[in-house]
């Protein structure tokens, strides 16, 4: 059974999914999370078809994933999944640099700097111009 399947017969055992997205960007997303966006597209795309309850919850990292451009396009993709009731914009910050250290791995956003809120409103109006209820936060 695919995990698509899988995530399907269980949707219904489901108050709620939180569905993450990084990048709309097939190539970027590969060269930077380091695996392919389109199952996760297409999961989102599946789970929407049969659940009324999904939050898109969206990183928001300077540098990596913050252009206009590539979150227009997943504003766009959201505003046409029917399931999903809101999206969270999620400033980046670096509460997992710690647990990198612990693994002995290097951490790659080491330097990066949490946004602006204004900027992350900002992001944010992308989201709500496509009809989409919108909030800015996650972890301070």
């Amino acid at each position: 059974i695919s995990p698509q399947a899988q995530l399907l017969a269980r949707a219904p055992l489901v108050d709620l999914f939180l569905h993450d997205l990084k990048l709309m960007d097939a190539e970027r997303h590969r060269a930077l999370i380091g695996v392919p966006n389109a199952p996760i597209l297409e999961n989102l795309r599946a789970l929407g078809a049969v659940h009324g309850a999904i939050r898109v919850r969206i990183p928001i990292v300077p540098g990596f994933n913050d252009d206009e451009a590539d979150l227009e396009a997943a504003a766009r993709f959201a505003a046409g999944v029917p399931g999903v009731q809101a999206v969270e914009l999620l400033p980046y910050h670096r509460a997992g640099a710690q647990k990198f250290e612990r693994l002995g791995r290097s951490y790659r956003l080491a330097d990066v700097q949490r946004p602006p809120r204004e900027r992350v409103e900002q992001l944010a109006e992308l989201f709500r111009a496509q009809g989409l209820a919108t909030t800015t936060g996650g972890t301070p």
